[in-house]
């Protein structure tokens, strides 16, 4: 189920709990009920899958580090600031 939710995922912008359903039927070829599908997402799979992703984001932010010049490696965060001016209503600018 695991490499159902990483692999099958994709790259698409939208994804529903049903296709990844049938991605698993494929790759487990096997059908499952919606009921047992959706009782497989349980907090401690939330859990496990939110540890997954912490691990992912922290070997590609090392790897990351490995690249770059010894002045920038020093960095661990940026800071974006967006410094738009957002002018109001004139009948709003007393609130």
């Amino acid at each position: 189920m695991f490499w159902v939710l990483t692999l099958g995922f994709g790259v698409q912008l939208q994804r529903t709990l049903a296709s990844l359903k049938r991605n698993y039927e494929k790759a487990a070829t096997t059908k499952i009920s919606d009921g047992s599908w959706y009782e497989r997402f349980t907090h401690e799979l939330v859990a496990f899958l939110r540890a997954c992703v912490m691990h992912g984001i922290e070997q590609l932010a090392q790897e990351q580090k490995k690249h770059l010049s010894e002045k920038l490696s020093k960095f661990e965060d940026v800071l974006i600031q967006d410094s738009s001016i957002v002018r109001l209503h004139s009948s709003l600018s007393e609130k």
